[in-house]
């Protein structure tokens, strides 16, 4: 549960143990084997997000809001051809 959520942070296990919890009611309703499903969510959890998908999911949030803050307005980018 810990390796899911995160350990870095208080949140990272209780969204770990939620994400454990509802995965086995779900997989289990529609596919016999899903111990093994949740095994292969595991792996690509720990090869994707080695810190855990709470930490994991904060690193992509603010990479993807400080790359939208760098990049121009497109207003901007209009005035800046116009005026070259």
């Amino acid at each position: 549960m810990v390796i899911s959520g995160g350990s870095a942070t208080l949140l990272g296990p209780i969204v770990g143990a939620a994400i454990v919890v509802i995965m086995k009611n779900v997989v289990s309703a529609y596919v016999e084997r899903w111990n093994m499903a949740l095994g292969v969510i595991f792996v690509l959890i720990i090869t994707f997000m080695p810190e855990g998908l709470v930490p994991g999911t904060v690193r992509i949030w603010k990479a993807t809001r400080e790359a939208m803050r760098k990049r121009p307005a497109p207003a901007a980018a209009a005035v800046e051809e116009h005026r070259s």
